[in-house]
């Protein structure tokens, strides 16, 4: 059950190794563990655990924009409850639903960014410091917050409802410290000299120091992904990775005629922008407990 990864510039393709064999129960795989280990004592030799995962594709395989038209062409009208062009504005602020959830995420994302080097502490936590024009605005934790609430299944235990509204918190933060990291690098790409009103990482450090603050940031990200104890989310989100990556060298490498495609530029921004939101969305309302493909998460 080995797997193999390529990453060409094209984007991610994984590949299964010949010879995986079939799934295993987990029980079944604990029984296959423990007998391996067992014989590989009683022989002396070294034998490695099985591993019930082995074979499961982490990256599946994507054409983005064949993902930007299929998602153009989902109906999700039966769903609506308000139309922007017919309908007058909702008397209702987003940000005040969510104000006291919102209300800790920078000093939470802080304590998980320390670093052993000061200079790399300082400038992972740049956009995580005091005062509202560093911060932004937060409106990836604040979508995310509010499709945690829209997705509970209100008739689920109390504990349950604690524990998922726990993890979506996370998420959120998780999905901002993404976004941050992506900021960071794309100054970096553009030769940006300001942003959210100051220096950017790179004029006030160097571009090194924002380029590996920028990859500190996605692996403390990526630490607490795998906190949330959740397979599928891990997957979902490390898509919306690939797409960022996908993104920016669609930006970088586009041709002139590339640059005057309706769809070139919407697969770009889907991939830059909009493929966080979605698949931390789609990653919320997993945390709700809803299955993959169920109606409410392709909802989501």
């Amino acid at each position: 059950g080995v797997q193999t990864c390529a990453l060409p510039i094209s984007g991610l393709q994984c590949s299964q190794a010949l010879g995986a064999g079939p799934r295993t129960t987990r029980s079944g795989a604990a029984s296959m563990a423990s007998k391996t280990l067992s014989d590989a004592v009683r022989g002396g030799a070294v034998a490695r655990e099985y591993d019930p995962y082995a074979d499961m594709e982490i990256i599946e395989d994507t054409n983005t924009a064949d993902v930007v038209r299929k998602l153009a062409a989902i109906d999700l009208g039966h769903n609506r409850c308000h139309q922007i062009t017919e309908d007058a504005p909702p008397d209702v602020d987003p940000f005040a639903l969510v104000k006291e959830e919102l209300a800790p995420l920078s000093r939470e994302v802080r304590s998980q960014l320390e670093a052993q080097h000061e200079s790399l502490t300082d400038a992972s936590q740049h956009f995580f410091g005091a005062g509202n024009t560093r911060e932004g605005k937060r409106v990836r934790p604040v979508i995310v917050l509010l499709m945690g609430r829209a997705t509970q299944d209100a008739s689920a235990a109390e504990d349950v409802l604690e524990g998922n509204a726990d993890r979506q918190r996370r998420l959120a933060a998780i999905t901002e410290i993404i976004h941050t990291a992506s900021l960071i690098h794309d100054d970096v790409l553009d030769a940006a000299d300001t942003r959210r009103g100051g220096l950017a990482v790179h004029k006030k450090h160097s571009n090194q120091a924002a380029v590996l603050s920028g990859d500190f940031l996605l692996a403390r990200a990526s630490v607490a992904l795998a906190k949330l104890r959740r397979t599928q989310v891990v997957r979902e989100m490390a898509k919306s990775l690939e797409a960022l990556v996908q993104g920016e060298l669609m930006q970088l490498k586009s041709s002139e005629e590339e640059r005057l495609s309706l769809e070139y530029y919407l697969t770009k921004s889907y991939c830059k922008t909009a493929s966080l939101m979605a698949f931390s969305c789609k990653s919320a309302a997993l945390l709700s407990g809803h299955e993959l493909k169920s109606e409410v998460t392709v909802a989501a």
